[in-house]
């Protein structure tokens, strides 16, 4: 069995920007990294101060000026900057189990290849409300689509703008509805209003009032998402661990 120092729950912002090793191992249930700001659709309006990543994204038109930004190229540049650290990272592996031991935690995960286990010292879960929904009742839940064109109507829904030009996504707060129910509501939402939507988000976006860090015995919570946007969880990262 692979022993390791952290267990990284999450390929988030906050885990792109943290110091990994070889020592360290992320594990995310998706293929992408930041899912909860990208992936989720749930874009974030970002200072746009100078620091080498803002510029970077910048260069290559995937964050204007105006502090907007197109989620899945952030997804596809952060991915590259993990990619990039002398680490271990599991795509597509869902944690099934975890057990607290003397040493650490055996951290039980399905793939493809089927079940498998690891034993890690510490568990660092950046996920949106912990992997087995631990802090679902501390975050905001809500359900995002693209949209082909806005209108320029309001109502009892949110509009938000994408970097590009007519980038625009429709976001409904679902409180504990499921995907089919999610997805039907706000399909009904953009047929009342005139909306043709482009594209389902894959999964649900959270919001936090504020940032939540909460440690025990060696498992810390840091919801990336509770940064409020990619860039301050991704700084946040190399400022706390």
């Amino acid at each position: 069995m692979k022993v390791f120092e952290r267990a990284v729950l999450g390929a988030t912002a906050f885990s792109c920007g943290m110091n990994l090793t070889k020592s360290d191992v992320v594990i995310e249930k998706n293929i992408f990294c930041a899912s909860e700001f990208c992936q989720s659709l749930n874009i974030k309006k970002v200072k746009s101060d100078n620091n080498t990543l803002v510029e970077n994204l910048k260069r290559r038109n995937i964050l204007g000026n105006d502090g907007l930004y197109s989620p899945l190229p952030v997804s596809a540049f952060l991915s590259s900057i993990l990619n990039q650290k002398n680490t271990n990272v599991l795509f597509d592996c869902k944690v099934t189990e975890i057990q607290k031991t003397d040493d650490g935690f055996f951290i039980e995960y399905f793939s493809k290849s089927g079940f498998n286990k690891i034993l890690a010292k510490k568990i660092i879960d950046t996920t949106d409300i912990g992997v087995f929904s631990q802090l679902s009742s501390l975050a905001e839940k809500f359900y995002i689509a693209a949209l082909d064109g806005y209108s320029g109507k309001t109502g009892d829904f949110e509009i938000i703008k994408g970097h590009l030009k007519d980038e625009y996504f429709l976001k409904m707060a679902v409180k504990d509805f499921d995907y089919v129910t999610a997805r039907k509501n706000i399909l009904k939402v953009a047929e009342e209003n005139d909306f043709v939507i482009a594209s389902f988000a894959p999964i649900f976006a959270f919001s936090y009032k504020e940032k939540f860090i909460k440690s025990d015995k060696n498992y810390t919570f840091i919801p990336s998402i509770s940064f409020g946007d990619f860039i301050s969880a991704y700084k946040a990262s190399g400022e706390l661990l």
